[in-house]
């Protein structure tokens, strides 16, 4: 695992202006606060520093509630950035698993987004769905809980698409990292 902690005193040597944000995440608080503070904080930034980063472990567009609503004031605004992607959580799930995007194409979702938006699942296409830990809420967990009830109405849900026998996989991954995968058929 990758020792945030130390990436960061890495970058400070660099740069002695960078701060570690991540203290903003706060176990069952609204996740739109948690992201409009971290923008703000960002945005703040532009205004005393000519150059302002944003680092994600991963990709930085995928997923990235921060990213895109940075990107979205900058558009607002005119003003110019840069993104520099770099590998993430899916790309670390394809190698694991083995699988070739090319021959059975894929469809990847948030799980309350296939929920909410009613998403039709194309079963001839491998599905990866992520963040079910988010299932039914809008508040960060950061905490392992495990409610069911959350689940079940996410588990009838896929039942309408797939057979009951379907092989399924539970892929837990700290940040995208290959090392801490865990995987559970």
């Amino acid at each position: 695992t990758i020792n945030k902690k130390k990436i960061i005193d890495h970058l400070k040597m660099i740069n002695p202006n960078v701060i570690d944000i991540s203290y903003l995440y706060r176990h069952d608080e609204q996740d739109v606060n948690i992201y409009t503070k971290m923008s703000q904080i960002i945005w703040n930034g532009m205004k005393d520093y000519e150059k302002v980063g944003f680092i994600v472990p991963g990709n930085p567009v995928i997923c990235v509630n921060v990213t895109q609503i940075l990107i979205n004031n900058c558009k607002r605004k005119e003003i110019p950035y840069k993104i520099y992607p770099a590998i993430s959580s899916i790309d670390t799930i394809l190698a694991e698993l083995g699988l070739d995007i090319g021959k059975r194409g894929i469809s990847i979702y948030l799980a309350d987004r296939i929920i909410l938006e009613n998403k039709t699942i194309d079963i001839k296409t491998d599905l990866l769905v992520f963040q079910i830990g988010a299932l039914g809420t809008t508040r960060m967990k950061l905490k392992r809980e495990c409610d069911y009830e959350r689940f079940a109405g996410f588990h009838k849900y896929l039942l309408s698409f797939y057979k009951e026998d379907q092989s399924c996989y539970l892929i837990e991954t700290e940040n995208g990292i290959s090392e801490s995968t865990k995987i559970i058929e």
